[in-house]
């Protein structure tokens, strides 16, 4: 595994491109990743105290997680607005989303264009690492929450503790030789939890509490299970590739996920940390 270098902030217009370029993969593997993904999203809004009838902001929701979660929760007469930087996420969204359940809107979470004390709850499911001045995002949140309102952000923890992940980046890296940009790694910008605490506290929020959430797995070892991951993480950097690429990617998996190996053989052994931190207007 290469040592990450330390991630620094990186504009605005990088970031607008960088995400433009996953839109469709992300959209296209929502559905399939669902069932994962819901193993972050029920922590998450069990953690802001999401309850019918309230309204919460989304922010940076991607292909539509935790929002159309939320929506469910919510309920006819609560209101769940989706927010992303890209609006080919938010084209995505609008497709999963039929029912109409959901208001998008385009912002910047360093900017918001909502009133003061508009919502009850405010959900960011790791988006916060990836904004330019996570401090104004956390500031500009703690204004559009009402008094005795909750927020929760989850953020990546240390990438060590990121089985997938660590054996995606490095099987990509050996196959197609390109490394990683400075993108990749705001993944692990705020995999600090103290730093992460004092962040929420620096932006105005009272009883803040950060806290690990480690989530262990199986995967089958018959099966290329990890290529929702790979087409969300590296499709942009392997649209051009052919079969025997991504057939040398699946080897390059295989070897990186073996000291994951259950011992029979029949599953790898994954584990995910992420930190949960929350705080109260």
């Amino acid at each position: 595994m290469t040592d990450p270098p330390s991630p620094t902030p990186i504009d605005a217009a990088s970031i607008r491109a960088h995400w433009r370029d996953k839109a469709a993969h992300w959209t296209g593997w929502a559905e399939t990743t669902a069932a994962m993904a819901d193993r972050f999203n029920r922590p998450l809004l069990d953690a802001v105290g999401l309850r019918p009838g309230e309204r919460l902001l989304d922010l940076a929701s991607g292909a539509g997680e935790p929002a159309l979660t939320a929506a469910a929760i919510a309920g006819p007469a609560g209101r769940v607005v989706a927010t992303d930087l890209i609006p080919e996420m938010l084209a995505g969204i609008k497709q999963r989303d039929p029912e109409r359940r959901l208001t998008l809107v385009a912002a910047d979470m360093q900017r918001l264009p909502f009133a003061d004390a508009a919502f009850e709850r405010i959900s960011c499911r790791f988006g916060l690492m990836f904004v330019p001045d996570p401090l104004a995002a956390l500031t500009e949140a703690r204004r559009a929450l009402r008094p005795g309102g909750r927020a929760g952000f989850l953020t990546w923890g240390p990438r060590a503790d990121q089985t997938l992940f660590t054996a995606l980046g490095d099987a990509v890296d050996e196959v197609i030789g390109v490394p990683a940009d400075d993108h990749h790694w705001q993944v692990f910008r705020l995999d600090d939890p103290q730093a992460l605490t004092a962040l929420l506290r620096d932006a105005g929020f009272r009883e803040v509490e950060t806290r690990a959430l480690k989530l262990d797995g199986r995967a089958p070892a018959d099966r290329p299970f990890w290529r929702p991951q790979l087409a969300m993480s590296f499709g942009h950097l392997l649209e051009d590739g052919d079969a025997a690429t991504h057939a040398a990617i699946d080897a390059a998996m295989r070897r990186a996920l073996a000291p994951h190996r259950a011992e029979d053989g029949t599953r790898y052994r994954l584990q995910a940390h992420a930190l949960l931190a929350t705080g109260a207007a």
